[in-house]
């Protein structure tokens, strides 16, 4: 699954996407701060999240390299304010973008776990997945949790 033909697809199907999907959502107004009830929730997103199980996820985030999606994670976790900043530096170099909705099979968490977020504060995860892009599955990385809720 990690041809690198996939990779290229992955980054094309992004790059054209970006601007189809993504300036209805850039337009909303953005609340920096999750509320008490996302946090908690945040709590128990590995539990929730089945491998290798086919399912429809929304508002997630799609990155070409794990680098990337760790970046962004990483971002959220020292708040909703630096995850935001990245994911548009991210999105202008067409290297991330965010999805309404999405088709992935999770491969394997890569970053992020429950102990995490309750030392730091943050509620993002990782994961190798693949995903449904026209069609065609593809090997990409995605991040649940990491932007703020629209």
């Amino acid at each position: 699954m990690n041809h690198p033909f996939k990779r290229v697809a992955v980054a094309v199907l992004l790059g054209a996407s970006l601007g189809f999907v993504l300036p209805a959502q850039a337009a909303a107004p953005v609340d920096f701060e999750p509320d008490a009830a996302v946090a908690t929730a945040a709590v128990s997103l590995t539990a929730d999240y089945k491998l290798d199980t086919e399912m429809v996820v929304r508002n997630w985030v799609l990155c070409i390299s794990r680098a990337f999606a760790q970046q962004l994670a990483e971002a959220r976790q020292t708040s909703a304010r630096a995850a935001l900043a990245t994911y548009n530096d991210l999105k202008a170099e067409k290297s991330c973008g965010r999805f309404s909705e999405m088709r992935v099979i999770l491969q394997a968490p890569v970053y992020g776990d429950s102990s995490d977020r309750l030392s730091v504060g943050g509620d993002a995860l990782v994961f190798e997945a693949l995903v449904d892009l026209a069609g065609n599955w593809a090997s990409a990385y995605v991040v649940s949790g990491s932007l703020p809720s629209q």
